[in-house]
């Protein structure tokens, strides 16, 4: 692999992890005909994103490890098997209990892109270029969900919901026939570290009770938090609060997403020349910012719909700013093991956005307050862990 950055070889990396967020994306205009045709609740419903959450973080914690001792294609190509599988069986599901297993199952699969393309950029690229990779990685991902609920709520008003599964299943097989005959394996066996349950366990705890590394992950977890709050609460939102059509609610998406993007481009101009660290700070602070705006809007019942999008594009827009350069700085402490440091960052963000999603679905009561309270507090922590614990590091 080259020893410097190769566009084709991040472009690639980049659709791989776009997998498990497409998953999400694409599915969320189809919550309320899921719920509607499998005669479900809506809490039901939202067990099959948490089930989803749930199986993602889960994934990666074995994807890490298994990546560090057999090698980043070998895994990664069964990842993709088990989510192409699962997709199938989804667009067959005859009940809510099925649905919610099998998107457990789906996630176990799409898990591997997402963590085994961070550890395949920290196996190739000097250091210095990795935070700015991670922010462009970020933005072929999210150049995914930006266009994926739109697609989703199409096909879901065209072809039904069972749609979409049949498109990820079409989807998976591309991604295995890619990885089985483009990339290339970055972990050769000389660097593979032989592994055993004891020390897989060791090797995670290492990074968790490591200061500088668990005040990283603590900051990406509860930045995660919420943004899967958001994920999984905004067709609520839009669709039964403020009355937006199915097929309209991906065009809202999409404009927060773009929010995103325009963070992680920004990041990918700035982090070399200002540090990750500075860069997080400054992602916390407008996050901040975007906070006070939303709860002002909310308590005040002022701005309606267009402001309240306007609100979560600033607060969600540093969202790459500060979870690309979290990941790259605990990626920098754990050069050796970068795959289980890779597989710890992703369970542990996934893990609090499972969590996230159904705490907003308890407190919903028709309003958008409960997701505002939980977003709130969610970045409050994260700024408060951040600041709290992380001592600056001189990565560039």
């Amino acid at each position: 692999m080259p020893p410097v950055p190769d566009n084709k070889l991040v472009i690639i990396l980049g659709l791989l992890a776009a997998l498990g967020p497409l998953c999400i994306d694409m599915y969320i205009p189809g919550m309320l005909d899921v719920q509607s045709d499998l005669g479900a609740s809506a809490a039901d419903v939202q067990l099959t994103l948490s089930a989803f959450l749930i199986g993602y973080a889960l994934g990666q914690l074995f994807y890490g490890p298994l990546s560090d001792r057999f090698g980043r294609k070998r895994v990664l190509l069964i990842g993709i098997f088990i989510f192409t599988v699962a997709s199938l069986a989804a667009a067959l599901a005859r009940n809510i209990e099925a649905l919610i297993a099998l998107r457990f199952l789906h996630a176990v699969g799409g898990g591997a892109g997402m963590v085994l393309a961070r550890a395949i950029i920290r196996d190739v690229y000097p250091v210095k270029e990795v935070a700015r990779l991670m922010s462009l990685l970020a933005i072929i991902t999210m150049a995914g969900p930006m266009v994926s609920p739109i697609a989703g709520g199409y096909l879901v008003v065209w072809a039904g919901w069972r749609s979409i599964f049949w498109l990820l299943a079409v989807l998976g097989g591309i991604s295995f026939l890619v990885v089985a005959t483009v990339i290339s394996e970055s972990h050769p066996r000389e660097n593979r570290l032989n592994l055993g349950i004891l020390a897989t366990f060791k090797a995670y705890l290492q990074v968790l009770t490591n200061r500088q590394s668990f005040a990283y992950i603590a900051c990406t977890a509860f930045s995660a938090g919420g943004i899967f709050a958001y994920i999984s609460t905004s067709p609520f939102v839009f669709i039964e609060i403020y009355g937006l059509r199915t097929e309209y609610f991906g065009y809202v998406y999409a404009v927060v997403v773009f929010g995103i993007i325009i963070g992680a481009i920004i990041n990918t101009r700035l982090v070399s020349e200002v540090g990750i660290d500075r860069m997080i700070s400054y992602g916390l602070v407008m996050r901040l910012i975007g906070i006070v705006i939303l709860l002002a809007l909310t308590l005040l019942d002022i701005g309606g719909m267009y402001g309240i999008v306007v609100a979560i594009i600033i607060t969600m827009g540093p969202s790459i700013i500060i979870n690309a350069n979290a990941s790259a700085g605990v990626l920098h402490l754990f050069p050796k093991t970068a795959g289980t440091a890779s597989a710890a960052i992703g369970a542990v963000m996934f893990g609090c956005g499972a969590i996230s999603g159904p705490i907003v679905g308890f407190m919903y009561d028709g309003t958008i307050m409960p997701l505002v309270t939980v977003i709130s507090v969610c970045y409050i922590a994260s700024a408060a862990c951040y600041w709290g614990f992380v001592r600056p590091q001189s990565v560039r």
